[in-house]
């Protein structure tokens, strides 16, 4: 165990060294498929507006939930004990295959699919078909977002809020998991999800179809972000996902990693 974890914080440190690239201007164009090209945007009368295309509003800024005690320590120490295989290809990491990004472990500015992954749009299509059986409409608010696009959200928000609440809320550029493909804010970017029947069915059942709540509630100082119920993220492996979620372990906490900024990382 103990030479385990010793590799993974040599090969993290490496990582991160690697991975804090320099802030670039904006000049990328977004492109995706029609249900995922909207990105949140300022939730309030700040000066700064986004595309036209981008006019979904999610307000993102709400105040922190309060830390909920670590209740799953005996389960995630049995977790960590498994063997994890670390691989960074292309400035990416990946942890059993998992791709991960959190602000630990970053993403190239170059990493670009282009839009939702065609499988996690075809497992979110499948769930959204689910839930309206059982009377519940969900749809994307905001899916991929490009490193340039999310460098652009994250200073618009530095133009409001202190760096230190903004980094609760938002990711900073290249730390998002927007831009991998994989990840979809779903129906209100807001607090006021929490409880919907809305949110209360996406818990329940987006593990049936490989997706996590990303950021659960408690897990704040382990994930780096406030709850956010409205976040998923796809993984693929349902079984996962269902262990993940039903033992209450966030990502982080399964794959035995940190998420905070390399003090290197300016900005």
């Amino acid at each position: 165990m103990y030479r385990k974890q010793l590799f993974g914080m040599l090969l993290a440190a490496a990582v991160l060294c690697s991975s804090c690239v320099s802030i670039a201007e904006v000049s990328d164009t977004d492109s995706g498929s029609v249900t995922d090209t909207s990105v949140c945007s300022i939730p309030d009368s700040s000066e700064v507006s986004l595309p036209v295309e981008d006019s979904s509003v999610c307000d993102i800024s709400d105040e922190l939930s309060e830390d909920a005690s670590d209740d799953t320590e005996d389960i995630v120490s049995e977790v960590s004990e498994a063997d994890f295989t670390f691989e960074v290809i292309d400035g990416v990491t990946y942890i059993n295959g998992i791709l991960l990004v959190n602000k630990s472990y970053l993403l190239p500015e170059s990493y670009s699919p282009g839009g939702l992954l065609p499988e996690v749009k075809s497992a979110f299509d499948d769930m959204v078909a689910a839930a309206a059986g059982d009377g519940i409409k969900l749809y994307v608010v905001s899916g991929f977002r490009s490193y340039g696009t999310q460098k652009y959200l994250y200073e618009s928000y530095l133009k409001r809020d202190p760096q230190e609440t903004v980094d609760t809320y938002s990711a900073r550029p290249g730390a998002s998991e927007h831009q991998t493909g994989m990840a979809i804010d779903v129906n209100r970017c807001s607090s006021s999800f929490a409880g919907t029947p809305e949110a209360i069915w996406l818990a329940e059942h987006c593990a049936e179809y490989g997706f996590i709540v990303r950021y659960p509630l408690g897990k704040e100082s382990i994930t780096g972000y406030k709850y956010e119920p409205w976040h998923i993220r796809y993984i693929g492996d349902a079984d996962l996902a269902a262990y993940l979620m039903e033992n209450d372990i966030c990502l982080e906490e399964y794959l035995n990693v940190t998420s905070v900024y390399n003090s290197e990382y300016k900005y």
